[in-house]
């Protein structure tokens, strides 16, 4: 079980769970969207930073600078 463990952190950066709020509201913060803005875009592409990102204009290595 420690090796599901391992995976979900590397998961953390590349989804996005809608489930937390604190996601929500660093990814909003992270992507200069609303946080309704960024639910909406979830709901249209699916949790994947990469493609919510796409969605909203964003530039992928502009997020982790």
């Amino acid at each position: 079980m420690a090796g599901d463990m391992a995976g979900s952190s590397r998961c953390d950066r590349e989804r996005i769970d809608i489930r937390e709020n604190s996601e929500i509201q660093d990814w909003s913060v992270r992507l200069d969207v609303s946080q309704d803005l960024l639910k909406d875009a979830i709901a249209r592409v699916g949790p994947l930073v990469a493609d919510v990102a796409k969605a909203l204009g964003r530039q992928l290595w502009q997020l982790y600078v």
